[in-house]
């Protein structure tokens, strides 16, 4: 089955809905480059004057790292099925990476706040970013299922630790619940001192 998404727009909004066996959070990166392809559609949209041809191209760096968020996402989630951990790792590795250096843009512009450009970059930063920590869940999820309980462990952490801005709370407090939920599979083991 090809999974699929759809764009449709409403009044006010773009909307992208996934359809397919798609893992849920998949599916979620689907949505939020769907809303980042919309805003671009309709900046360029057909039937708009011929003024508009000129901003399509300057718009091309923008779309390129669209789509290279979205080449590491499946790259990502390939990687994971076929079994290739650490070419998983270095794919969301680059998307955090990618993410970072938006952030440095969208802080150095923000002096322009209301631009088209600033805001463009600040949602482009933002799927990034929710991507890659969507991404360590699924990696996390991944070592759970494989019964690869410390490197599982490792990987919330990591989530834990990495994604500590406020807009972050929805992912560190998801992997303090797949810690939590680990320790019911695999309870950490203590060590107790007896004296001989």
């Amino acid at each position: 089955m090809q999974n699929e998404v759809d764009f449709y727009h409403t009044s006010d909004s773009c909307v992208t809905s996934g359809r397919g066996r798609l893992h849920r959070s998949r599916s979620r990166f689907f949505s939020d480059f769907g809303r980042i392809n919309c805003i671009e559609s309709i900046g360029a949209s057909p039937g708009k004057d011929s003024s508009l041809i000129g901003a399509g191209c300057a718009h091309d760096t923008y779309q390129e790292r669209a789509n290279q968020i979205k080449n590491h996402a499946d790259a990502f989630y390939d990687s994971l099925k076929a079994n290739r951990v650490e070419s998983a790792i270095r794919d969301n590795e680059q998307i955090e990476a990618m993410a970072s250096q938006m952030g440095d843009t969208v802080r150095k512009q923000a002096g322009q706040q209301g631009t088209t450009a600033v805001e463009r970059e600040f949602a482009l930063m933002n799927t990034a970013n929710e991507a890659a920590a969507t991404n360590w869940l699924a990696l996390g999820q991944y070592f759970a299922i494989k019964r690869q309980y410390p490197q599982a462990r490792a990987t919330y952490r990591r989530v834990i630790d990495t994604y500590t801005n406020p807009t972050d709370r929805p992912y560190r407090e998801q992997a303090l619940r797949a810690l939590k939920d680990l320790d019911m599979l695999n309870p950490p083991t203590t060590t107790t001192k007896t004296n001989p």
